[in-house]
């Protein structure tokens, strides 16, 4: 278990890795005060239960940034991410990219929520997943509950497969089939592990 808090004015950048090779449950939450910031990244690699992250901005201009990045090949991922917006004026963005590989069953679920008396928010969260195998199964369920008009939202997902083209030019100029693997695998999990930000989020 792993609990944070932000206070007033404060800063912080949290780097989470966690590489299971059995059944395990991870529960996370922040609180962040006024004017607070929080830069979450996190890893999530191999057999998971399941793992909640909960974000709380409860102090006006609070910021949350989330990144995951995930990847299974057997067993079960139930990953899960609530950011709570429960002032006016904040920000959270939520954005993971994940692999389903072997016979990995995945479950990633975002969820923003803006309460009533929080004006003025911004929330926006974006999920990529790729699926490399016929057994492989990776659901995502991006999901926003808005309680006023005054906020600037969005949410998306999208899910496919391993670009062939991409693998045959890495093919043809000689790379391995699985090292070419590795290699695009790597290059569309970059903007998490990389630190980067995807422009379209």
């Amino acid at each position: 278990m792993v609990q944070l808090y932000i206070q007033e004015k404060a800063e912080l950048e949290y780097v989470y890795e966690a590489k299971t090779s059995g059944a395990s449950f991870l529960i996370r939450r922040a609180e962040i005060l006024r004017q607070g910031r929080l830069v979450w990244n996190e890893s999530i690699i191999g057999t998971l239960q399941q793992a909640q992250l909960s974000i709380f901005l409860d102090g006006e201009g609070a910021q949350a940034e989330v990144k995951t990045a995930f990847r299974g090949q057997e067993g079960q991922q139930d990953i899960s991410t609530e950011i709570v917006h429960r002032a006016s004026h904040t920000e959270s963005s939520l954005y993971a990219k994940g692999i389903a590989e072997g016979k990995a069953k995945i479950l990633h679920r975002g969820k923003i929520v803006i309460e009533k008396q929080a004006f003025g928010c911004v929330g926006h969260q974006k999920t990529d997943a790729l699926i490399l195998s016929e057994e492989a199964r990776c659901q995502a369920l991006p999901i926003l509950e808005v309680h006023n008009d005054e906020v600037i939202c969005s949410h998306g997902a999208s899910i496919g497969q391993l670009d062939e083209e991409l693998l045959f030019y890495f093919l043809s100029r000689g790379v391995g089939e699985e090292k070419a693997r590795e290699m695009i695998v790597e290059g569309f999990l970059a903007p998490i592990a990389g630190g980067e930000q995807d422009a379209s989020l």
